[in-house]
């Protein structure tokens, strides 16, 4: 079962990310293809506080505002 907060932090970061493709991410942000995708495709049953560092960095946000979002208020 997938944690809501992995459900949320992919909605997120779909968001944040805009036109950039997964593998723009990937790069950008350090972290693997295949779990950029993973994650953002919700096949994952949660995520590593730092992959959710280092790609907020790749989208040159800090963690604080990732977070910030009403999609956690829950």
């Amino acid at each position: 079962m997938k944690t809501v907060i992995c459900k949320n932090a992919a909605k997120r970061f779909n968001v944040l990310r805009g036109e950039m493709s997964i593998s723009e991410l990937a790069d950008k942000s350090e972290v693997s293809r295949s779990t950029v995708d993973a994650l953002l495709n919700r096949r994952v049953d949660n995520v590593n506080l730092d992959t959710v560092e280092r790609l907020c960095d790749g989208l040159g946000i800090s963690i604080q505002d990732f977070f910030d979002d009403p999609v956690f208020d829950k």
